[in-house]
């Protein structure tokens, strides 16, 4: 009777009606129906007293573990930026060092490209962007908050076919549907969008208004963000098929739901760092882009394969770590250990603690009671 899935369920149930349908009503009104329909009695002042004080004490543990969470959710997210903090000065000498790769016979031409190298300018000189909130440049990165993000003005013709691409290094793989790069209408009513963890956690997956126009890739699960940057890209072909791409290969399947929507130029806008909108929500990206490209056609496969060796594929993390000095490796282990032990501690606690909200939680803990009291009569 206290663990029984069926009965946590029939009280979770139970403490969400009581909830919903008093919901402008006090406390020990709702304890007092509740005592009616479990016991056809009415409850005693005492008994009233006693649940009001579990519900409080119930809701204070429920916000102390939330706190927690979001205690060790930022301390992850700092050992993250600290380990970025060491390996990417490393990675930008490094890539200083390689031979050109970005020959206009090579690499195919976008429509729009910000490399973050020293302004918002697109290179192609279209689309400049504007910051939102605390977004910022360091270190040739764009970086983000999840309550920020980099907006453009108008789009400089109108998009149905086109391929949306970004080098991305994120704070963390917990984070669920923060938007990469983003083409939309101007109220983000209407949008696409290369998203990382909406509706399957730790995925890359083509975001869509309510997914009218897109469904899951069904990839691998992303495992190297956090710790080196990658490259992902979504495919429109103007029927309204979609490809997506991880460092140049394929990810997932190819699918078509539905006709491509079309973004009409002076009407529509690229953002970088939220999924649509406002970076509000779930809809904010954590996260370094290191670079974005919007094109307007759709890149082939072999298009695709050639563009991802510009930025940081063609740097090895062996190669990183031997830039390195020993202080800093030393460092960097440490870091490593600490945000490793920091992402198993979360990963527990998460699993032991119930998404629902603490008020909830509380009511519900309170309902398995009241169904596990001796006076209760149950009916085979």
């Amino acid at each position: 009777m206290l663990n029984d899935p069926n009965v946590i369920s029939w009280a979770r149930s139970w403490a969400q009606r009581t909830l919903n349908d008093a919901k402008n009503r006090p406390d020990d009104l709702r304890l007092r129906q509740m005592f009616r329909e479990a016991f056809s009695r009415e409850a005693s002042d005492d008994e009233i007293k006693q649940s009001q004080a579990y519900l409080t004490s119930l809701q204070a543990e429920s916000a102390q573990e939330a706190q927690k969470l979001s205690q060790q959710e930022n301390q992850l997210a700092t050992l993250n930026r600290q380990i970025a903090a060491i390996l990417e000065p490393a990675r930008q000498k490094l890539l200083k060092a390689l031979p050109s790769v970005t020959s206009a016979s090579f690499v195919p031409s976008p429509l729009a490209e910000w490399t973050f190298d020293k302004d918002l300018n697109d290179t192609q000189g279209k689309l400049p962007l504007k910051l939102l909130g605390n977004a910022r440049l360091e270190n040739g990165a764009l970086v983000v908050d999840g309550q920020s993000m980099a907006e453009s003005g108008s789009l400089p013709k109108t998009l149905t076919a086109k391929t949306l691409e970004a080098w991305v290094m994120l704070d963390d793989l917990k984070q669920q549907g923060g938007g990469v790069i983003t083409v939309q209408h101007k109220d983000g009513g209407i949008f696409d969008s290369l998203v990382f963890g909406e509706k399957q956690a730790a995925h890359w997956v083509a975001g869509s208004d309510h997914f009218n126009r897109s469904e899951l890739f069904e990839g691998p699960a992303e495992t190297e963000a956090a710790t080196r940057p990658v490259h992902v890209a979504v495919v429109y072909q103007a029927d309204g098929t979609i490809h997506g791409y991880r460092d140049g290969q394929l990810y997932g399947r190819t699918y078509r739901k539905a006709p491509a929507a079309v973004f009409e130029t002076d009407a529509s806008q690229v953002l970088l760092g939220c999924r649509h909108g406002a970076p509000n929500g779930n809809k904010g990206l954590a996260g370094r882009i290191f670079r974005a490209r919007l094109y307007d056609r759709a890149l082939t496969p072999e298009e695709i394969a050639q563009t991802a060796t510009i930025e940081a594929n063609t740097i090895r993390e062996s190669d990183i770590l031997a830039a390195l000095t020993e202080p800093q490796r030393q460092q960097l282990n440490t870091l490593q250990s600490q945000r490793d032990a920091t992402n198993q501690a979360l990963e527990a606690d998460l699993t032991a603690t119930s998404t629902d909200d603490p008020k909830v939680q509380a009511w519900t803990s309170l309902a398995q009671s009241l169904i596990n009291l001796k006076e209760f009569i149950y009916l085979r």
